[in-house]
């Protein structure tokens, strides 16, 4: 499959939902309440990437996570998936990952 094919393929709606359905059913043994607050295709440090988050709860603590699962190139991608209870580890988590994706070849 071309790069270009699997871009096409994430930006497919279908695509992602049915990625973020698979994620939440695997969590839902472990964080029953566990639901899905937003998904789509984005573009980060202009790669195509599946992004999402989530929330559940961990002994009455509120808990958001977000995945991304980034094209790196043909037959190739990095998956992310963190959670926390607060907002500035999602931000430090931003920040090394767009360093971290700078240092990766170009897709093409």
């Amino acid at each position: 499959m071309e790069i270009d094919s699997v871009e096409l393929y994430m930006q497919n709606p279908q695509t992602q939902k049915s990625f973020d359905k698979t994620l939440m059913d695997s969590m839902k043994s472990s964080f029953s309440d566990v639901h899905s607050i937003n998904k789509g295709f984005v573009y980060f440090s202009e790669r195509p990437a599946i992004q999402g988050t989530f929330s559940f709860t961990v002994r009455k603590t509120p808990m958001m996570g977000g995945y991304m699962i980034l094209l790196v190139k043909e037959q190739s991608s990095l998956y992310s998936f963190s959670w926390s209870g607060e907002k500035k580890f999602f931000d430090e988590w931003n920040i090394a990952s767009e360093k971290a994706i700078a240092s990766l070849k170009t897709t093409k």
